[in-house]
Parts: structure tokens; sequence; C-alpha cells
């Protein structure tokens, strides 16, 4: 359980994917597109937390 313990550390600054969608194109951004999604688990997670927790990365022209 080290590896989720680390990350989870260093995420206070998170945000809800629509909230960070709608920061993106607030800021002038046209369009995106998701180029990957990660689904993060751990094999003890707390199982409120499985499949809610996501990374994603955007590709987007401004």
């Amino acid at each position: 359980m080290q590896n989720f313990q680390t990350w989870s550390s260093c995420i206070s600054g998170t945000l809800e994917k629509e909230e960070y969608l709608n920061i993106i194109k607030k800021a002038g951004f046209k369009g995106y597109e998701n180029s990957k999604t990660t689904l993060l688990t751990e094999p003890e997670m707390d199982e409120r937390l499985i499949g809610k927790i996501i990374s994603i990365q955007l590709k987007s022209t401004k």
C-alpha cells in the first residue's frame, strides 16, 4: 500500500473531471482530445474509491 499512500499525499489540488474541462474552456482552449485515461487502483484500496480515481491527459489548441 506504500505506493498509494505516497501518491495520495500529493493530490490535495485535484479537480473533478468536469471542473477541469471547464477551466480549460474558460482559459481559451478550443476542443480537446483525450489522449490517455488511466484508472488508478491498489490491491487494498477502499472499495468506495474503486473506479473513481483517474488520471487524464489531454491535447488541445489555443
